[in-house]
């Protein structure tokens, strides 16, 4: 007890509330409106569990969608990765050549690139363009997505290994 207040066991407070089934002797009217509040209740419920459930499913299907496509475009993505083994100058001046059709990624040269303040920069644009988040943002395709996935990788880890020689 609390300030003279008394405090319910979990039988009483099981008490306190009344079933969905109704008392005997209730009303015809209060028992109709009862059903009813209870039937909408659990429409409600059931749209609410349909409704998660398919997307569940749309979100289960994207993955697998992702997984294909990114087997797809696996090959190109490593083939820049590798030819550029984590370099992020060579990786940024490359960008273009795994990058989707109208990307709008504009190519830059290795000279634009041999300042650290301005590798950052342009690392930072890239990241901004191939973020997987802001491509859905964008409404980019799932091809897209999934490309820009592998691609933000690829240049996030060059960017670790960048600055763990202390280049900048």
């Amino acid at each position: 007890m609390l300030g003279g207040e008394h405090h319910p066991s979990q039988g009483q407070a099981a008490e306190l509330y009344y079933s969905d089934e109704g008392c005997e002797g209730e009303p015809e009217v209060r028992r109709r409106l009862r059903e009813a509040r209870v039937a909408e209740k659990h429409a409600k419920m059931r749209a609410a569990l349909a409704d998660k459930q398919a997307k569940d499913a749309e979100e289960a299907r994207r993955r697998e969608q992702q997984v294909e496509l990114k087997a797809v475009h696996k090959a190109t993505v490593d083939a820049w990765r590798n030819r550029n083994k984590n370099n992020i100058r060579g990786l940024l001046s490359s960008l273009h050549t795994v990058l989707w059709e109208g990307s709008g990624w504009q190519p830059v040269s290795m000279a634009d690139l041999l300042d650290p303040a301005h590798i950052r920069k342009v690392w930072m644009r890239a990241n901004l363009l191939v973020h997987p988040d802001k491509v859905r943002q964008r409404d980019g395709s799932p091809e897209q997505v999934a490309i820009a996935d592998m691609v933000f990788d690829a240049l996030k880890d060059a960017w670790n290994g960048f600055q763990a020689t202390g280049r900048q």
